[in-house]
């Protein structure tokens, strides 16, 4: 069954509905059904438009046109009165009231709505802020202050409200809003109108301004500018686009005949979209000397700065967004500043804003309504799964055998203890490895059948597609049962059957563990590395759609943002290591280790290096043993094995094989150092875990490692095999194997894996 929105337009005609008109375009592509209520004239401009093809329409009728300010505050206020007499057809037919606006008017009824009907879910843009200093008619001004003040009230019972500035969304968190509800989604142009807009030869304006012509605008700041320009260029034309109300048109222009600016001054009313960018594009500048502490954003500035012009503004907050001089800022009321500059630029004849037009593909409609959309469906899932008495997880595990599944059991303990109903899906080898661990007692458990063992990663690809195909034909058994289907890592063969699940159950809620990238390498097996290269770029694709994804670092997450995912998909959760087996493990005698690895026995985690740093150890010390915990596939470890005989150092390591819990950290505590000379990581666990264990711990320069701020580790430059064994060789002469500040790190660490655990618990289910 669709979403239905029920948009609140009961006074929004002749307002700037095009933004609005977009975003419901991409909403009914995404199988949303909207209906519009307003009057007549609202159905006529929507019509006028050309946008939507199809919507649903309630007519409010009786209404009459809005000629001024006064009039909007008595018909506004009779409109809302005639609106209470739809409620009965309105309530429990929708899901969401939606307002394009914070002002007064469009927010009392969706108030009244959602008061009648608790289910609806209140959504609006707020765009912009009231003080009661900005210039005009007092009596004008303080009311529209008093009516703003009261609109704050009323918004407080919104459930989600967008802002287009982070200014807007500090002032609204500042004035007792819940910080969860207000988003700032950006603002944006319609970039394909002005990507298309033509220069018209028969507009002769020289410099334009498109917005109200209000005083807090700065129209009269404008004037002042022209005076000082005229003294240069008399025939200097301003044009200004857009309207205002009768009285301050009337003495706007008395204004304009008092200083001798008739001849200098053109009204060109309002325009279509495509009229509007037509002019910006036929004018040499652009002015906006807005003064108001109201202006929010200034899109009619970043349409003409987008359209390549030379654009005029004071240096107000709202405006910080520009940050490589695609607009000329001066201080508030310079006057002659302004206009030495203008005189400058028509002097110079330098017309183009090449770095404005660069900015032009960051400021979209659609992108903006695909962030409300993600938001809203989001809010959505949550009102379900907070409806269901018993909250259900599916951990999709088709290919996690043989991997670390502690922290993932850690945390299903926890969600379990909430009284979250949790069940696995997986082969019979996984679940014998989730029973030997004996961290979790009851499970539900649906076995994936005619499972092959993962050999090598050739293997895995080809096991990890068939497995995924396999698992294809338990999506009937498996959709509409569940609210969340959770990935413990990114990886492309557990984000496949996640996604295709999604698309057959749309109110099932996606989530995953994003732990690290892996970039290109051009060591060790280039074939390899290379489709693991491309699988992780295809697995970001497949991405996309997921409701949340947990980082453990805030450098993970503004990685993600680069690459084009949205900040509030993210959710940084930090990562921790087992602190009960860190503490209860116990040196074992009869383990015989001066170094430890731990970890996948792969190229790109320096398995190469640590055979060279051997080597010159070696030569201080015969008999130095390494061993290595971990496993690799078939090929890599031949070739290791092959590589260790052939430097002659058989006798200096040990294979260990993959252990875990108590028995890895037994062994970790019975080495003396720890080697880990990765090339390249983003969170590495094992190197935290010896730390913890008080190991000395040699590592190599990678900005994974500024976490460390007390000397933990020995960082030594990559590759620099001679410096790693002056290190250790150190270490060894004087015996000082015991890593004191490691132990101190240990000692301040109060992240378990149950605090990660309470921190997805609740972005999963927030009530």
């Amino acid at each position: 069954m669709s979403t239905k929105i029920l948009v609140n337009g009961i006074t929004l005609e002749r307002a700037n509905i095009v933004p609005l008109l977009i975003k419901v375009k991409c909403w009914q592509e995404k199988g949303i059904e909207v209906t519009f209520f307003g009057n007549k004239l609202l159905k006529e401009q929507i019509n006028s438009l050309q946008i939507l093809r199809k919507y649903n329409f309630i007519e409010l009728k009786n209404t009459r046109e809005m000629k001024g300010r006064i009039q909007l505050i008595t018909e506004g206020i009779k409109r809302n009165i005639q609106a209470l007499t739809y409620i009965n057809s309105f309530k429990n037919k929708y899901d969401i009231v939606y307002s394009i606006s914070s002002v007064l008017d469009l927010l009392i009824f969706p108030f009244i709505l959602k008061k009648i009907d608790k289910k609806i879910l209140r959504l609006a843009v707020f765009d912009n802020i009231v003080p009661i200093t900005d210039p005009g008619n007092k009596i004008i001004r303080f009311l529209a202050w008093i009516f703003f003040r009261i609109s704050l009230l009323l918004l407080k019972n919104a459930d989600q409200i967008y802002t287009g500035s982070q200014e807007l969304e500090k002032f609204l968190i500042g004035s007792g809003m819940k910080k969860e509800k207000v988003i700032e989604r950006g603002q944006a142009v319609r970039n394909a109108l002005i990507k298309i807009a033509r220069k018209d030869p028969k507009y002769t304006i020289d410099a334009l301004f498109v917005g109200r012509i209000n005083e807090t605008k700065g129209i009269y700041d404008m004037l002042e500018v022209l005076q000082l320009v005229k003294q240069k260029y008399p025939d200097f034309q301003l044009a200004l686009l857009g309207v205002g109300d009768d009285k301050t048109l009337k003495r706007y222009r008395e204004k304009i005949k008092e200083m001798q600016l008739s001849k200098n001054v053109v009204f060109l009313g309002y325009q279509s979209e495509e009229d509007k960018f037509k002019i910006i594009k036929s004018s040499k500048v652009f002015w906006f000397l807005s003064t108001s502490q109201s202006e929010s954003f200034g899109v009619a500035l970043l349409e003409a700065v987008c359209c390549g012009k030379p654009a005029f503004a004071y240096n107000i907050p709202a405006f910080s967004y520009y940050k490589n001089n695609e607009v000329f800022f001066f201080d508030v009321h310079d006057y002659k500043g302004i206009a030495q500059k203008v005189i400058e630029v028509f002097t110079t004849e330098k017309f183009d804003n090449t770095r404005g037009r660069k900015l032009i593909d960051k400021f979209s409609w659609k992108r903006i309504a695909e962030i409300e959309y993600v938001n809203f469906t989001r809010l959505i899932k949550n009102l379900y799964l907070t409806s269901r008495a018993t909250k259900e997880i599916l951990i999709n595990g088709i290919t996690l055998e043989g991997a670390n599944i502690i922290p993932l059991l850690s945390k299903i303990k926890y969600w379990q203890n909430k009284g979250v109903n949790v069940t696995i899906f997986g082969n019979e080898i996984l679940k014998r490895q989730i029973d030997s661990l004996n961290i979790i007692k009851k499970y539900n458990y649906i076995i994936i059948k005619d499972t092959n063992r993962i050999k090598n990663r050739i293997h895995l690809i080809f096991e990890g597609l068939k497995r995924n195909l396999k698992a294809l034909f338990y999506l009937n058994k498996l959709k509409h049962k569940f609210d969340v289907i959770y990935s413990i890592s990114s990886v492309l063969d557990l984000l496949l059957f996640p996604y295709i699940l999604k698309k057959v159950d749309n109110k099932i809620m996606r989530v995953s563990v994003f732990d690290n990238t892996v970039p290109f390498l051009f060591t060790g097996d280039i074939l390899i590395n290379s489709l693991g290269w491309f699988f992780y770029q295809v697995s970001l694709i497949f991405l996309r759609d997921a409701d949340y994804i947990y980082v453990t670092r805030s450098e993970s997450k503004e990685y993600l943002l680069k690459r084009g995912f949205k900040k509030d998909q993210l959710v940084i959760t930090g990562s921790t290591i087992e602190i009960g087996n860190v503490k209860t493990a116990q040196k074992d005698d009869n383990y015989r280790i001066d170094a430890l690895y731990v970890g996948r026995i792969n190229e790109a985690k320096g398995i190469y290096d640590m055979l060279e740093v051997l080597s010159i150890v070696k030569k201080n010390y015969p008999d130095f043993q390494l061993a290595i915990m971990g496993e690799g596939d078939e090929r890599v470890m031949k070739r290791y094995k092959e590589k260790i005989k052939i430097a002659g150092l058989s006798k200096n390591i040990q294979f260990l094989g993959y252990k875990i819990g108590l028995e890895k950290f037994n062994i970790i505590k019975s080495s003396k150092c720890f080697w880990f000379l990765s090339h390249t990581e983003s969170y590495p666990l094992a190197p935290m875990e010896a730390v913890c264990c008080g190991l000395k711990t040699f590592v190599y320069d990678l900005e994974a490692y500024n976490i460390y701020k007390n000397q933990e580790l020995t960082i030594v430059k990559k590759r620099d095999y001679k410096a790693v064994a002056e290190k250790v060789t150190e270490v060894f002469n004087k015996k000082e194997f015991e890593n004191q500040r490691g132990k101190l790190l240990f000692e301040k660490l109060c992240w378990s894996w149950d605090d990660i655990a309470e921190i997805e618990y609740k972005t999963l289910f927030p009530n």
